[in-house]
């Protein structure tokens, strides 16, 4: 089922009988779209949640080639636009960012209300105290020259795949490399660059970071340090990459789920399931 929010499109999956209040806002990274969120929101879905993939400014048209069409686009404007679609809940949803998904989530966290923050493999904030992934630096230096230019851009399918999608299967690699969309140049400088400086307080509510032991491009001992700069809980799978969200595993769904009915209690279900 499709919402639309004026500039954005969002793909919802409703379940069958729902059981809880907040419905859960699902925030990709760069490059990617609600797609990447399909195999999770399914698993969300049959557990009773309601959720919303949101597509980030610039992701309302493609290319028949599958690239965006040509946009300028910001983090701050990224970060308003995640506002405005968490401001239009009746309640305030739980956030489920992946990867530079979760910087977004952490500049929106400054001005709006969220009733728990999920960040699934995290880029770090500028100043969080863990040191930046070298991976993190080596992308962004390569990719200086494009981002110079001002063009959007999409990423090298051998970056792609070395740095975001090992250890998936082949075939699931090559299904996430054809889906990937060229993205604005100045955002991916800002991301990559990690641009978001916060304080831990602005987060105000109940957090978990998780990670992956096999994460190329952010180091889970990085995920670790996050977590605990946030106050955030921290839970690492020893067989997951940084695309956790595309491993059909729903244990680690289960997970979630489970954190956030223990953490958020009887406040978080609807009347007839308290």
């Amino acid at each position: 089922m499709k919402q639309t929010v004026p500039e954005l499109r969002i793909d919802r999956y409703p379940p069958e009988k729902p059981k809880f209040k907040s419905a859960i806002l699902l925030v990709h990274g760069l490059w990617t779209g609600s797609w990447c969120w399909q195999t999770w929101a399914t698993h969300f879905c049959n557990l009773g949640w309601d959720c919303w993939a949101v597509n980030l400014r610039g992701r309302s048209e493609t290319t028949s080639a599958g690239t965006s069409m040509s946009v300028s686009v910001t983090l701050e404007l990224v970060a308003e636009d995640l506002t405005r679609v968490t401001n239009s809940f009746s309640s305030p949803p739980i956030v489920l960012a992946h990867s530079s998904g979760a910087l977004v989530a952490l500049q929106a966290a400054k001005e709006t209300t969220f009733s728990a923050l999920v960040l699934a493999s995290p880029l770090p904030p500028r100043n969080a105290a863990s040191p930046r992934p070298r991976a993190l630096r080596l992308l962004r230096l390569k990719y200086l020259p494009l981002m110079f230019l001002g063009h959007s851009f999409r990423i090298e399918e051998k970056d792609l795949r070395k740095n975001f999608l090992a250890p998936l299967a082949e075939k699931v690699q090559a299904e996430i490399s054809r889906k990937t969309v060229a993205e604005s140049s100045q955002l991916v400088q800002e991301l990559l660059k990690s641009s978001v400086a916060i304080e831990p307080s602005t987060v105000r509510c109940p957090s978990l970071v998780l990670a992956g032991s096999q994460d190329q491009l952010i180091p889970s001992a990085s995920s670790r340090a996050l977590a605990a700069w946030l106050g955030a809980d921290f839970r690492e799978y020893p067989d997951q990459g940084h695309w956790m969200i595309e491993a059909n595993d729903e244990s680690i769904v289960r997970d979630i789920h489970r954190w956030l009915v223990q953490t958020l209690g009887d406040e978080v279900l609807l009347a007839e399931f308290c």
